[in-house]
């Protein structure tokens, strides 16, 4: 099979061979899952290691790839990996003349290492640089972040259907995380909490449910929900008794998973009443409650740990617009909270009150492009919050040095 630009009609269609995929109207048309078949496409065209890339061309029995200049040009792959077939796959047809759009075709080969005897560079880039990519350090519309008891922040990065480890100062750690629809794969991971035993549970919207991972990114365990099972869950937290609090999106409704019998309870349903949903976003669990940024209906909404609503507070900065994905962060020292104000590229701060204290902004007009994640991180380095870009695809940092109670933020960014 040839992994090529998706024409309508491909010359290598004409000659007889099978394309992975060619325009997608006529398989849409037909109900044919182009959502998956897609995500894959990408992947294979935006792989930059060597041994995973011909693994993942292998599994998809994919024997040659093609590159011209329709492909070369298009916006629905950014950041081809064409160097790396360059650099080190062999070339089997160059189109010299350009009678063919300028295409090359590369032969794959079967197993990692075969016809090579020093694979090709897989240096690692720094989540605070980040940019678009599929590369070690690289995100690809990342919507979520958690901390661990040492410092490490995992990154949800959704759209490369993985989660991304790295130490308090940037630093690539490991990855995991496989995309698809079976069991322990991922498709759209939205969000990452780690409890206190450094489990790690991540929320799957695409495929309605919730993993959960030991330390080391191993599969552990998958729960579909209640019985009315997830649809679209977008957050997840930690809250007391290493429970695990689920932001069910689709369903407009708050999920508990009870750590000890894997029981659940649930409240919300769709609305603008006190304890209704509209595209909620985000969960936290701080200082003995719930907030939840009710995105839709503009504001935060507070609970009891079984779900006894206790006030609403209208943040008019949520205006409606696509794509966004406000967020809340605690920090159990100041007691205040963090929200993400994406239209207006500003961090709000709150009090547990629900009062409104100087919002966070950084020195740069553009270092913030869509602020989604936020997460609050103590090392011995100091206190910060980190960011996740999801306009930029890179994270961004608020130096918050020791705060008091009383102290307002006067917080300092930093690029580390």
């Amino acid at each position: 099979m040839f992994l090529s630009a998706r024409f309508l009609s491909h010359p290598i269609l004409f000659t007889g061979r099978r394309l992975y995929l060619g325009d997608g109207l006529f398989p849409w048309a037909t109900g044919y899952d182009l959502t998956r078949r897609e995500a894959t496409y990408k992947r294979m065209y935006r792989e930059t290691d060597r041994a995973a890339l011909i693994d993942l061309l292998n599994q998809n029995n994919i024997a040659y790839v093609a590159f011209d200049d329709m492909l070369r040009r298009s916006d629905f792959v950014k950041d081809l990996n064409e160097r790396v077939f360059i650099e080190s796959f062999e070339k089997v047809f160059e189109d010299t003349e350009n009678v063919h759009g300028n295409i090359k075709i590369y032969r794959v080969p079967i197993g990692p290492n075969a016809g090579l005897d020093s694979p090709a560079s897989t240096d690692a880039v720094g989540a605070f640089i980040g940019g678009q990519g599929p590369s070690k350090g690289q995100f690809a519309n990342p919507r979520g972040i958690d901390v661990d008891s040492a410092g490490n922040f995992y990154v949800a990065d959704t759209m490369n259907a993985r989660i991304q480890k790295f130490q308090p100062d940037g630093t690539f750690v490991s990855v995991f995380g496989s995309s698809g629809p079976g069991v322990g794969e991922m498709r759209e991971p939205n969000d990452v909490a780690v409890d206190s035993a450094g489990n790690i549970f991540v929320v799957d919207a695409l495929n309605h449910r919730l993993l959960k991972f030991s330390p080391d990114g191993i599969f552990v365990s998958e729960w579909a929900g209640p019985e009315a099972t997830f649809f679209g869950p977008r957050s997840v937290t930690i809250g007391p008794d290493q429970k695990v609090y689920v932001l069910d999106q689709g369903r407009s409704r708050v999920v508990r998973k009870n750590a000890i019998d894997d029981g659940f309870i649930e409240w919300g349903k769709p609305g603008g009443g006190e304890g209704d949903f509209n595209e909620p976003t985000a969960i936290e669990v701080a200082d003995g409650k719930v907030y939840i940024a009710d995105a839709g209906n503009q504001r935060i909404q507070v609970f009891d740990l079984d779900g006894k609503f206790i006030a609403a507070w209208p943040i008019s900065e949520w205006t409606d617009y696509p794509w966004r994905y406000p967020d809340i962060a605690f920090d159990a020292d100041t007691k205040r909270l963090y929200v993400t104000s994406p239209i207006d590229d500003q961090i709000l701060v709150l009090s547990l009150n629900g009062e409104r204290l100087a919002p966070l902004r950084p020195d740069s007009s553009d270092a913030l492009e869509n602020a989604s994640a936020l997460a609050v991180s103590s090392t011995k380095a100091g206190k910060r919050l980190l960011v996740v870009n999801t306009g930029k695809s890179n994270l961004y940092a608020f130096d918050l040095g020791r705060l008091s109670n009383a102290e307002k933020p006067n917080a300092k960014p930093t690029n580390k």
